[in-house]
């Protein structure tokens, strides 16, 4: 098991929010090792503060989460009606492409046939 201890080395109190893990005890400014009381997670009296924080901290990263998700599925939507509106432009641009066409073929048949009549015998 871990012992925990704040910055300062004075163990877990009600008002600790960061902890750091101690592996050694002479990086707490040479203090006496004998007047550090080593705190246990599971014996801690602060054990329910320290589960509230990691309560809230879960609770927002779900709310981020949740977040990013409806984001996403904006984003999803969002691409989709514009590749909806793509597809329709994509589709009026072939309609009117043959009807054109259509028309330069009609004309053309035309031209020929009225520039160049038909020599009568």
């Amino acid at each position: 098991m871990a012992t925990y201890m704040d910055k300062t080395c004075n163990g877990i109190s009600s008002e600790t929010t960061e902890l750091v893990t101690v592996d050694n005890w002479s990086d707490c400014d040479n203090r006496d090792n004998t007047n550090y009381t080593q705190t246990i997670l599971s014996n801690s009296p602060s054990y329910n503060s320290l589960f509230m924080i990691l309560e809230k901290q879960v609770k927002d990263i779900r709310k981020a989460l949740y977040r990013m998700e409806m984001k996403f599925e904006e984003r999803k939507y969002q691409e989709t009606e514009a590749s909806f509106i793509m597809r329709e432009w994509k589709a009026i641009g072939m309609i009117l492409d043959r009807f054109f066409f259509c028309v330069y073929l009609l004309l053309i048949t035309l031209s020929l046939v009225f520039m160049f009549p038909r020599p009568e015998s």
